[in-house]
């Protein structure tokens, strides 16, 4: 089966939910919702290609040591982690990407240069952040695109505004 919006096969583009991962040094890691390619990673416990980490009542820095988290004790295999951290009272989205980086000494977690804010209290909402984020392909699904069809997925910034007013009606 193919999915209609990717072009991918399903199995590609599984969903995991409400899993427990362990990691290095014996840390666990549960999923609120995350992704991964089962005809790559099909052991049970492995690790999800992309997560999405987001919280009401975590503050922006918790939500970033758990995005580091995910990167750091999978040992790079969580490829991209996207932060939303909601704050209901103020109608406010903030959207972070964090991926691996290798460096000479280590792996760990970089926050991608592609902050969004959306402030949905006022009419039209504000949108501060650049014209569309791009998950690159590779990221999400653990494999390189194959052209024509297959490429890197962008949310536009009037997607990413209609999503978060279908959240603030969801609330």
């Amino acid at each position: 089966m193919t999915n209609s919006i990717t072009g991918v096969c399903s199995r590609e583009v599984s969903p995991v939910q409400g899993a427990t991962y362990l990691g290095q040094q014996n840390i666990t890691k549960e999923d609120d919702l995350a992704y991964k390619n089962t005809i790559l990673r099909s052991e049970p416990g492995a690790w999800p290609h992309w997560v999405v980490e987001g919280g009401m009542t975590m503050s922006i820095q918790k939500l970033r040591t758990a995005a580091k988290l995910w990167v750091n004790v999978s040992g790079g295999d969580v490829r991209l982690v996207i932060l939303v951290g909601f704050r209901p009272s103020r109608r406010q989205i903030h959207i972070e990407t964090w991926v691996p980086e290798q460096t000479p000494m280590s792996l760990s977690a970089r926050k991608q240069h592609n902050e969004v804010d959306m402030d949905f209290s006022v009419d039209p909402p504000t949108y501060r952040g650049p014209p569309a984020l791009v998950f690159e392909f590779s990221r999400l699904l653990g494999r390189a695109p194959i052209p024509p069809g297959e490429q890197d997925v962008m949310l536009s910034r009037q997607d990413l505004l209609r999503l978060g007013r279908a959240i603030w009606w969801g609330i």
